[in-house]
């Protein structure tokens, strides 16, 4: 009787997260040839990621953060704005609660 190999995940993927890195490295006026320098990850790679060509691990986009001197849960909270449209509208609680999560995020130093 065989035994199922079952895979334990330790790092969980980010889908459709390159925009929000793009748009915060160009914000910040970093070129990809900087920030592979401050991740030591291969521009090319960085490029892949900022199209949404491949899934951003939560290792990857912790290294990432620090080469953007920004918090990694900015990205998360900036992704699940753009991910769920409904979360943009000012009416929405969970909406409002990100933004101001954003807005904190942003304040103080990058730990």
């Amino acid at each position: 009787m065989k035994k199922k190999k079952t895979q334990k995940r330790d790092n969980i993927l980010i889908k459709s997260a390159g925009q929000i890195l793009k748009k915060i490295r160009t914000d910040k006026e970093i070129s990809l040839r900087q920030l592979e320098e401050g991740t030591k990850i291969n521009r090319g790679l960085l490029s892949r990621y900022e199209n949404n060509e491949v899934n951003i691990e939560l290792d990857v986009l912790e290294r990432i953060a620090v080469g953007l001197n920004i918090p990694a849960p900015l990205i998360i909270v900036e992704w699940l704005k753009e991910k769920h449209p409904k979360l943009r509208n000012p009416e929405n609680k969970i909406g409002q609660l990100l933004n101001e999560l954003s807005k904190e995020l942003t304040k103080g130093p990058v730990v």
